[in-house]
């Protein structure tokens, strides 16, 4: 996260932009490392959570808080690369364009949006929790006429993949993810579109393939 947030400074950008952390009530030290190395910077807003309350309320806060037409979402174990904001940005060259990702699959990581939009959808639906909340998000604005625009913007996704060692910890995996795409079961529900279809992988208008995920 310091590196994210030191990174997220240095960016090359010819304009003014802030950076707004919401902690969602971490149990380590986030609290002590941000509060000891940022909470002095004026372009720097931090968010505190006492307890947990998922992804969805905790960029829900950080849209709330935020001053400026675009809100761009960074995950926190992302750095960006000295031009991304400046290439994220000029994702939206036209009025008609109402989401812009360097990620794909329709949201995630490095993903903007117009803020005007986010508040006339509501923002992130909090039913979900996590997982698919940000796919339902970008497929909310297009629902409303605007386009989805996949740009090349850099960044390191400063992540390593933790695959399952053995037997239970395979099972457990399992369980994780077949939890996790219950929302696929609401994201289909509320956007029952071709597009989400595709996205999916739905067959027969209700069946979706696993092996797409395991």
């Amino acid at each position: 996260l310091k590196k994210t947030v030191e990174g997220l400074l240095a960016l090359d950008y010819p304009s003014e932009f802030e950076i707004i952390v919401v902690n969602d009530g971490s149990p380590d030290q986030t609290r002590e490392v941000l509060d000891q190395n940022f909470s002095k910077n004026k372009k720097i807003k931090l968010i505190h959570f006492e307890k947990n309350q998922g992804v969805c309320k905790a960029r829900n806060a950080g849209i709330a808080a935020a001053r400026f037409p675009i809100v761009i979402n960074m995950d926190h174990d992302c750095i960006a690369e000295k031009d991304w904001l400046q290439k994220m940005m000029a994702g939206f060259d036209s009025p008609k364009v109402g989401v812009v990702s360097a990620y794909g699959g329709y949201g995630g990581t490095s993903t903007g949006f117009r803020k005007e939009l986010l508040e006339k959808v509501g923002g992130y639906d909090e039913e979900y929790r996590y997982y698919r909340e940000d796919t339902d998000l970008t497929f909310k604005i297009m629902d409303l006429g605007y386009e989805y625009r996949l740009v090349k913007a850099g960044y390191l996704h400063d992540h390593e993949e933790v695959k399952p060692k053995g037997f239970s910890e395979f099972v457990r995996h399992v369980l994780k993810r077949l939890q996790y795409h219950q929302n696929d079961v609401l994201l289909w529900k509320k956007h029952p579109t071709a597009v989400c279809a595709e996205f999916l992988h739905v067959k027969f208008g209700f069946l979706v393939d696993p092996r797409t995920d395991f």
